[in-house]
């Protein structure tokens, strides 16, 4: 004999529409908080498009000061100062980025600090306190001390520049600056301007 479901009661019918209804509200909220969620975050973003979050800033693209000092006036200078509700300074990427240049170019290159080899100049009677993680930079100093050469185990080399008189002291030392983080334009004369193309080539430093 056929089975015949009972049909639902009326009770359970509205248990099931209230079920559903409150679902339904359930929904709603999310979908407003959502909203009100994402609206607060578009404007504490202010003007920014979607695009600019996606790409984190670079050091190139901050303007490079000139001449810069070596006193407590320079963090002042990039606008490092502190948060007037906290108290505390924000962080800054391009002043943690120009002192860690300025450093490695005045304790590395200039004051020799932490050498690691010694390149000698004989052209002009100079020996260079230089580092080899900073020289690997530069195509033709990676060659020379990781080919396979007798310079990749020695902690000295010697550059021999005596038949090439474009290759100047003032030349050599612009490439250090370039390798080691310049912090200044350089300045280019019409006196030395063969001289630094001379040694830019040379030395492939082809962003020059």
């Amino acid at each position: 004999m056929p089975c015949f479901e009972e049909p639902p009661s009326s009770s359970h019918s509205a248990h099931s529409m209230e079920n559903e209804d409150s679902n339904r509200v359930t929904r709603s909220m999310n979908t407003s908080r959502f909203w009100r969620d994402l609206s607060h975050t578009r404007d504490s973003l202010g003007s920014r498009s979607p695009t600019s979050l996606l790409c984190t800033p670079k050091v190139t693209d901050y303007p490079w000061t000139t001449n810069l000092p070596h006193d407590s006036t320079f963090p002042s200078m990039l606008g490092n100062q502190p948060n007037p509700t906290t108290g505390a300074q924000k962080y800054d990427l391009r002043l943690h980025s120009l002192l860690l240049c300025r450093h490695i170019l005045t304790r590395g290159l200039m004051e020799g600090v932490g050498s690691d080899i010694q390149v000698n100049v004989p052209a002009w009677n100079k020996v260079y306190s230089l580092h080899r993680l900073i020289l690997d930079q530069n195509p033709y100093f990676t060659v020379l001390l990781q080919g396979g050469f007798s310079e990749s185990s020695s902690n000295s080399v010697t550059l021999c520049f005596e038949e090439t008189p474009f290759i100047t002291a003032e030349s050599f030392y612009f490439v250090l600056t370039q390798l080691y983080g310049k912090l200044y334009e350089p300045t280019i004369t019409q006196e030395n301007v063969r001289q630094i193309l001379a040694t830019c080539s040379f030395f492939q430093l082809d962003q020059m």
